[in-house]
C-alpha cells in the first residue's frame, strides 16, 4: 500500500498534462564511515555506497542503480560475457578443424 501511495504522490496533473516527478530510490546512499566493518574493503571509495542489503533480489536490483560499485559490477558482467563467447568460439573452431 505504501508503494502505491508513493507512486500516486510522485505524479502530478496540471493543465491536463501528467508530469512524473523523480521518485526516490528504495534505499539511501551510505558514506564509508557509516558502513559496517565487513564492507570496509576500499577506503578510497568514500561516497555513494550501497547500504547492507538483506536479500539476493535487493542485490540484483542494485546492479541497475548508480552507486560506488556500479562500474565494477558491469565490467565484470561484460568480461564474463566476453570470455564466455571466446571460449565458445575457440571450442567451435577446434571442433571444425578436427
Amino acid at each position: 500500500m505504501a508503494k502505491a501511495e508513493e507512486l500516486v504522490n510522485s505524479v502530478s496533473v496540471a493543465d491536463g498534462q501528467t508530469n512524473v516527478k523523480s521518485t526516490p530510490s528504495s534505499w539511501d546512499y551510505v558514506e564509508y564511515d557509516r558502513l559496517p566493518s565487513f564492507l570496509h574493503d576500499n577506503e578510497f571509495l568514500t561516497r555513494r555506497h550501497r547500504p547492507q542489503l538483506n536479500s539476493a533480489i535487493e542485490c540484483l536490483k542494485s546492479a541497475f542503480m548508480l552507486h560506488s560499485e556500479t562500474w565494477n559490477i558491469w565490467t565484470h558482467v561484460f568480461g564474463m560475457i566476453y570470455l564466455g563467447n571466446c571460449h565458445t568460439i575457440i571450442g567451435l573452431a577446434t571442433a571444425i578443424s578436427v
